[in-house]
């Protein structure tokens, strides 16, 4: 029963990844949450564990056994952000995550035909929200398996777009080195999304000088959102009573990147300092790096971690995570 839920939910995931279609716009869905997977170069689908797994594979955070809560900025370029929030609810064998992705570009100035240097002081924005619900179960000691259902939502000034997309990822422990498998597909959608608002509409004035204006709209041309299959694999390569090293890879397949490498190490020192290393061309990125602290208290555990990512073409991504166990 075991190795047929595997197969079945690997299939699953590579018959998906196949049915996908071009790439979109959609590029905040594919820039993930938590400092920890971005520091370790986004390798993060076999080694996904703790709340923020929920952004990579949702199988992850069946690791997660008791309530738990992550915050995380990211700083971006041209003055844009990235936010994400989750929480995670243990309930037995299973867990539910609820999370939430913004991402916001502050004010942008804005031009016209009649005003192109923007001396008129009218500004706009271009915000872009997700937001979504993961159940994950141990089906096994070793095999986990999570899906997440989640809504989304694209502003640029007065259009907008509107859908939804799936995620479904499975983890497995073989039992050796601490070595674990993982698989994912993101952001899968029946249907491709268009937008629609009171910026695409307009009347236009028939040549016939008698007639009347008619009100028209301009058509969006409809986009899929940006499908992902990710296949994964993280293995301690030393573990000791104090010291751990863990190394992950990945191996990606976004529709509109084609293949996609990632690899990832992390260095722990009693479980409570990190250090850790990454690499992946994803999203045009290459190196990155980051830290981590964890605090111990009566009742809590407080989770700090920071990351930078270093892009070929743009400055320097830094992220920040704050999270909490109980």
């Amino acid at each position: 029963m075991k190795k047929v839920s595997i197969i079945l939910a690997l299939l699953f995931t590579i018959l998906m990844a196949r049915l996908g279609g071009i790439g979109s716009s959609t590029a905040f869905l594919k820039m993930g949450g938590g400092a920890r997977p971005s520091a370790l170069g986004y390798a993060y689908a076999g080694f996904a564990q703790g709340i923020d797994a929920v952004y990579w594979n949702p199988a992850g955070i069946t690791q997660v056994n008791k309530p738990a809560f992550s915050f995380t900025h990211a700083s971006l370029f041209a003055g844009m952000y990235l936010e994400n929030m989750a929480i995670g609810i243990p309930a037995g064998r299973s867990i539910i995550g609820i999370h939430a992705t913004g991402h916001f570009s502050g004010k942008i100035l804005q031009t016209t035909i009649d005003d192109q240097t923007g001396e008129g002081g009218h500004y706009y924005t271009a915000n872009n929200y997700a937001v979504g619900i993961t159940y994950a179960v141990r089906l096994t000691d070793k095999f986990s398996t999570g899906f997440t259902f989640k809504t989304l939502s694209m502003n640029i000034h007065k259009v907008s777009a509107t859908g939804y997309a799936f995620d479904i990822g499975g983890t497995y422990d073989m039992g050796i080195l601490n070595t674990r498998l993982g698989f994912v597909t993101l952001n899968y959608s029946p249907t491709d999304i268009s937008f629609r608002g009171e910026a695409l509409e307009f009347t236009h004035a028939p040549d016939t000088a008698m007639a009347q204006d008619v009100p028209t709209t301009y058509k969006s041309e409809p986009f899929p959102l940006p499908l992902t299959f990710l296949a994964g694999l993280a293995s301690d390569l030393i573990k000791t009573e104090s010291v751990r090293l863990t190394y992950s890879a990945d191996f990606g397949y976004l529709i509109d990147q084609g293949e996609v490498p990632a690899i990832g190490i992390e260095y722990a020192f009693q479980e409570k300092y990190f250090i850790r290393l990454g690499f992946t061309d994803r999203n045009d990125r290459d190196f990155s790096a980051g830290f981590g602290l964890v605090v111990s208290r009566p009742g809590y555990r407080l989770l700090i971690d920071y990351a930078t990512e270093h892009h070929k073409y743009l400055p320097m991504i830094h992220r920040i995570s704050i999270g909490m166990g109980f």
